[in-house]
């Protein structure tokens, strides 16, 4: 279990979390939900103790997140972030295989399997003999998922497995984008507890157990997506009109374009 309790966090004078609590189970994928700016990224940084909150507690199997060596957190815990820069021409499989340097156990053939386990998961099967500076930036985000999901890929007897992914989805194709998630589903069903921060309401509808709603730093909404994602608070927060739409499956949403009314001119001010 992941626990956060009352988090809070500032930067300069600006609050950026406001006593933002959750729980994460194993065998789940949790959505952080939110505009920009409304203190997703600095959430899950704390989550993955990169950051010290300024008040409140992360406890992760039942230890304060803070009081786990780094070397063991590693065996348990691994977090994509939303920029990954590499500009050495790596091969993609070698890229995947950095991913094991925190963990690394046996010998090179079993190493060498879990290499190429995790690229058939995430389908860069294709690409393992690539330089990593070739592909296109939706390859080299499925790569570094792929890197990832290998540090923590072999279940461990010290608890419960953690992935924190920041915008996953971000540089992906409509496919690509429901392929990760479906990744993260997967991994999340072999005990291990999924965290992303998602923009689109629908693909946290689709695919997430649980969500946290956020906006301007507080907890708007969090439980079930279903019942937690009303066209009402999505409307509140992202203050555009959105219609919802119940039926068989998951509930899907939009904006309401025909009540946004006429678009403001894009043409300058006629002084200018």
């Amino acid at each position: 279990m992941l626990r956060a309790i009352e988090l809070t966090q500032r930067i300069g004078d600006a609050t950026v979390l406001r006593d933002v609590s959750l729980a994460v189970a194993p065998g789940t994928v949790h959505a952080i939900l939110g505009p920009n700016g409304a203190g997703k990224s600095t959430l899950l940084g704390l989550l993955a103790g990169d950051r010290r909150p300024q008040s409140g507690s992360v406890q992760f199997n039942g230890r304060a997140l803070a009081d786990w060596p780094l070397t063991q957190l590693a065996r348990l815990r691994a977090v994509l972030p939303q920029r990954h820069e590499l500009s050495f021409a790596f091969a993609v499989e070698d890229v995947v295989a950095l991913g094991r340097l925190p963990v690394r156990r046996g010998g090179g053939a079993h190493e060498r399997a879990i290499v190429d386990a995790v690229l058939r998961a995430t389908a860069t099967d294709y690409l393992r003999g690539r330089p990593y500076t070739a592909l296109s930036g939706g390859e080299r985000a499925r790569v570094q998922l792929a890197r990832v999901l290998a540090q923590i890929w072999e279940p461990t007897a010290e608890g419960m497995r953690l992935l924190l992914l920041d915008e996953p989805t971000a540089n992906l194709d409509l496919a690509h984008q429901h392929h990760c998630l479906r990744v993260a589903r997967a991994f999340a069903a072999q005990g291990a507890a999924v965290i992303t921060v998602l923009h689109d309401p629908n693909l946290v509808l689709a695919y997430a157990d649980r969500v946290t709603l956020l906006c301007c730093g507080e907890v708007v909404a969090e439980g079930v997506p279903a019942e937690a994602l009303t066209a009402a608070r999505l409307q509140r927060v992202y203050g555009v009109p959105v219609a919802r739409h119940d039926g068989a499956g998951a509930p899907w949403v939009r904006v309401a374009s025909e009540q946004l009314g006429a678009l403001a001119s894009l043409a300058p001010p006629a002084d200018v």
